[in-house]
């Protein structure tokens, strides 16, 4: 099983589990992949190709 967590700009995303459990990341990013995900004002013009290849190696390592 798993979960997709988000965390908009400016916002922080704490993620825990259960005592005995793991937390195993798959994917992190910074930046933007879709005009969906944190877009209250449903703007369109959005580049959706920004982000950082450092991202999952930056969270694996907290």
């Amino acid at each position: 099983r798993y979960d997709t967590a988000y965390a908009c700009e400016g916002k922080t995303l704490e993620i825990e589990c259960g005592e005995g459990k793991l937390i195993h990341l798959i994917r992190a990013n910074y930046g933007r992949f879709s005009i969906t995900i944190c877009n209250e004002h449903g703007n369109t013009e959005w580049s959706v190709n920004c982000m950082s290849p450092k991202s999952f190696r930056v969270l694996n390592n907290e």
